[in-house]
């Protein structure tokens, strides 16, 4: 009996060029307590080559089971992990389904034994992400829905790159105060319990899909190469009335890479993903 009652959970790691971090990840994986789950790992590697993650492909990584899944091209983030959702399991999607960077860690080894007691019928969980830069969650991605105004600037500052780098140094500066903030005793005493809450956005590097976001009819068929799954899985909840639920007693930790700055091959998806999303779900359709 105790074997049936198992969750089905389904563990997408999305890799490019990051063998290091996917090796640490797994080990992570190892550790973590599925007396209650039934876990498969997929790694879903867009990398220029699959010679990198040969050693990890070779080693005994038996439990839980991981499957390797070489692109042979890059389809993106969520272009990669919904063509793995389709090869690995096809119609039979698991009681849970995670979508995760490489560079994600996690520090709860019963974390997929918390997962399986979430309840079932809900559409996307959003746990704490802590930052390894900066030690901030980085959930809720954004508690409330944004104006279409907000959408549609962001057209035009991934476009002009001095108001991209100010952009950013305003982003830098502003988490740098929170943190501050969050530290002093006055912001510690302004923090209110855990709880779990209702919000519009989940942060994109770990997210956690009950089955009812698919049998209901969402998708990861994302329409951008990157940058829009945030919003993307916001919207595709909003259309299903489907819930996105903060549960910050589920925990990871995401070492994110350091600035991009004005990278040019990072502002055109950047613009690529403002202008999608704007089309697709903010501008004002016609009567």
């Amino acid at each position: 009996m105790l074997r049936n009652a198992r969750k089905e959970i389904g563990f997408i790691a999305v890799n490019y060029d990051s063998a290091e971090a996917t090796a640490h990840l797994l080990d992570d994986l190892r550790l973590q307590d599925t007396t209650t789950s039934r876990l498969t790992v997929v790694v879903a590697d867009t990398s220029r080559s699959a010679a990198p993650l040969a050693s990890l492909r070779a080693g005994d990584r038996n439990e839980p089971e991981v499957r390797f899944l070489f692109m042979g091209d890059n389809p993106g983030y969520f272009g990669a992990a919904a063509r793995a959702l389709r090869t690995i399991w096809g119609q039979h999607v698991p009681d849970w389904i995670i979508v995760s960077n490489a560079d994600v860690r996690l520090p709860q080894h019963d974390l997929m034994a918390r997962i399986a007691e979430l309840p079932a019928g809900g559409g996307v969980v959003a746990p704490r992400v802590l930052s390894g830069r900066t030690g901030l969650d980085q959930n809720p991605y954004l508690r409330r829905r944004p104006r279409p105004a907000r959408i549609y600037c962001n057209r035009i500052i991934h476009r002009v790159p001095m108001l991209y780098w100010m952009l950013n140094a305003q982003y830098r500066l502003k988490r740098g105060l929170r943190g501050r903030w969050r530290r002093s005793r006055f912001g510690r005493n302004s923090i209110p319990p855990d709880k779990t809450s209702a919000i519009y956005a989940a942060h994109g590097s770990f997210l956690i899909f009950a089955r009812a976001y698919f049998e209901r009819g969402g998708n990861l068929d994302a329409g951008a190469f990157l940058y829009a799954e945030e919003i993307f899985v916001a919207e595709t909840c909003r259309r299903l009335s489907l819930d996105v639920l903060y549960v910050p007693t589920l925990e990871v930790g995401h070492d994110e890479y350091v600035s991009t700055g004005n990278n040019p091959a990072v502002r055109h998806f950047l613009v690529e993903a403002a202008d999608y999303c704007f089309r697709e779900f903010f501008a004002k359709r016609p009567a």
